[in-house]
């Protein structure tokens, strides 16, 4: 005859459970800890820091990055502060809006903490400076998207009627595409292929009328083109078409954005390209 289990035995039976569980989540906590020492560790001795001519650096595990009071998982994050410590000028992205906020999640790329964009209102803005438009540039991106059912703008400074400007796009072609404007009619752009909920480290470059963009290691260009920064609009991160009203809104999460304001070398891009990848869990 099958005996039925005394409140003792079950007692004892839940609290090893309960047991297993917090050693579980304890476990787990501790892992995440690990993991953002180390990226942090990555991002203090990382080459950017020596590579001349950086304009901005944002990323998404430096306590420096964000108030300290938005980085719980889901929080709607207001500023993304520049880390840039080769410059007094600092561009900190900021959206005061609440509605438009991004928010901060924990674990999305590499088990690190990044910035999602919800592909319909969340943005940051910086007001237009020369810096930021530079003639020739470099730029770096940790990312890995969501949808690409409408094209969405990792960031963004251009302006219309001429057109002009530099932006990165996801495209609904499911394609990354660079493209400038050339103070005139048209745009130019150099594409790569996208493949949703995947990581990617990217990286562009325009040097005297030659446009690149990189995935990895591979490229798209050079591509001929001309290029004319704009001279007004604000800059958008998450958004585009920054000349009125922002549109194009990204789908997906971003963990690192940088800007060079010339070409890199080779050597000094394919440096940079190794960190990321090593912080972000992408092969180079």
């Amino acid at each position: 005859m099958k005996k039925a289990f005394s409140l003792i035995e079950l007692s004892i039976v839940i609290l090893i459970i309960g047991i297993l569980v917090a050693g579980v989540t304890q476990a787990s906590r501790i892992t995440a800890q690990m993991r953002l020492a180390t990226a942090r560790n990555l991002t203090q001795s990382s080459p950017v820091n020596n590579v001349k001519n950086l304009i901005a650096w944002w990323e998404t595990t430096s306590e420096k990055s964000f108030v300290d009071s938005e980085t719980t998982d889901t929080a709607a994050v207001s500023n993304w502060y520049d880390i840039n410590s080769t410059s007094i000028t600092k561009f900190n992205a900021i959206q005061a809006t609440s509605a438009n906020k991004p928010t901060y999640s924990t674990n999305s790329i590499n088990g690190l903490p990044t910035l999602k964009f919800d592909g319909s209102t969340d943005y940051f803005e910086i007001p237009f400076n020369a810096d930021l438009n530079p003639a020739n540039f470099t730029f770096f991106v940790a990312t890995k998207p969501v949808s690409a059912a409408a094209y969405g703008a990792i960031f963004s400074s251009r302006s219309a009627s001429p057109l002009k400007g530099y932006m990165l796009y996801l495209s609904p072609s499911s394609t990354y595409e660079i493209i400038v404007g050339d103070g005139a009619s048209s745009w130019g752009s150099a594409t790569i292929s996208a493949t949703m909920n995947k990581t990617y480290i990217l990286s562009g470059t325009f040097n005297s009328g030659a446009l690149t963009l990189y995935d990895a290691g591979s490229s798209s260009g050079p591509v001929s083109k001309t290029f004319v920064p704009t001279a007004s609009s604000t800059f958008r991160i998450g958004a585009g078409r920054n000349e009125s009203t922002p549109n194009y809104f990204l789908n997906g999460y971003l963990g690192e954005l940088i800007i060079f304001d010339r070409s890199l070398k080779t050597e000094e891009r394919q440096e940079i390209e190794k960190y990321l990848g090593k912080k972000w869990g992408v092969r180079i």
